[in-house]
């Protein structure tokens, strides 16, 4: 008991200012040293601890952070997870028309293969070719172009036939920049620009290289449904290089039931003066220049023009009157027989 009431003695004698120059610690108590020691390690202690603590919370707060992230990011997994199925299936339905235009896209060896294909295909229909070559290739991001200028000969109908099945070939040919003139009184001359196309990886895809292979050797028959397909028929159509004769249009004198004695009347010197309207059909009165009126129907004859009435409305009579172009041929044109001013 006398050790701890000497130190309680001290700490109370002590005059504890002296701390604040402490060059004369020297002469402090012993308990006073001991105190102040503890102290100051206690602060340290103290301090160290919430230094660590400070970090942990940051650290805690990080991986609290990078939990909510991974949820979130394990969530989509299982999304994906549950609709991997769906993705495979859509996949391969991707997969096969890519497989399908992938095919129709020619090696670099298969190039001249082609070139015949298309010379044969022009042969059929009767042309014969003044040339046909290839040009550079270019380089696209995805495939390589190769265009080929051709130049041929030969009918209308047969240059036509050969364009639409050009887009029936095995392998994928468009056609740009054509020019299609006459050369001869049956014959045309077409120049023009096909380009066919290679994909450059072609080995490397989703199916291997070896389903690709497989896929080459397969038919290169297109698939009809995925497009619309024209064929080329000659059919009716008319060769537009071909000049119209003027024996070939039918004289309208001959398919004329019978005369009209408004016929005889310039169309100017005729005047429309009434209008009877029928559930039939309406009815045009035209007063010639004697003063006499007339009935006209719908498909009457007026004019020395052989024009025909097509129809009489409230604005007038509709005819078609044959002309004479200046090549000389026969050709309709519509006219029309106004009310007169005066009505």
């Amino acid at each position: 008991m006398s050790l701890l009431a000497g130190i309680i003695r001290d700490l109370r004698e002590f005059d504890w200012r002296e701390l604040a120059s402490p060059q004369g610690s020297g002469g402090w108590p012993a308990a006073v040293r001991i105190s102040v020691i503890l102290l100051l390690t206690a602060a340290l202690l103290a301090g160290g601890y919430l230094w660590r603590l400070r970090d942990l919370q940051e650290r805690n707060a990080r991986l609290d952070l990078e939990e909510a992230e991974l949820a979130v990011d394990l969530e989509v997994l299982r999304t994906s997870v549950a609709s991997l199925n769906d993705y495979r299936q859509r996949a391969r339905e991707i997969e096969e028309p890519y497989m399908r235009m992938l095919r129709q896209l020619p090696y670099e060896n298969e190039i001249p293969a082609l070139i015949d294909e298309i010379t044969a295909l022009g042969l059929n229909f009767g042309l014969n070719f003044d040339s046909i070559e290839l040009a550079a290739e270019l380089d696209r991001p995805h495939y390589v172009e190769q265009p080929i200028d051709i130049r041929v000969r030969g009918g209308y109908h047969g240059i036509g036939a050969f364009f639409s099945n050009v887009a029936t070939l095995g392998r994928i040919v468009t056609i740009h920049d054509f020019s299609l003139r006459e050369s001869s009184a049956e014959e045309l001359e077409l120049e023009l620009l096909a380009r066919t196309y290679r994909y450059r990886p072609l080995p490397e895809v989703s199916a291997g290289a070896e389903t690709a292979q497989a896929g080459r050797e397969s038919s290169f028959r297109l698939d009809h449904g995925q497009a619309e397909q024209f064929s080329y028929s000659a059919g009716a159509r008319r060769n537009p290089f071909a000049a119209i004769a003027p024996s070939a249009v039918t004289d309208p004198e001959e398919e004329r039931p019978g005369s009209n004695p408004l016929e005889q009347y310039a169309l100017e010197e005729l005047r429309l003066v009434g209008l009877l309207k029928y559930e039939q059909g309406n009815v045009g009165l035209l007063q010639d220049p004697s003063g006499a009126v007339h009935r006209v129907e719908q498909g009457d004859y007026l004019g020395p023009g052989q024009g025909r009435v097509q129809r009489i409305t409230d604005l007038g009579v509709e005819l078609i009157e044959w002309k004479t172009d200046e090549t000389g041929a026969n050709a309709q044109q519509e006219t029309l027989l106004p009310w007169d001013e005066g009505q």
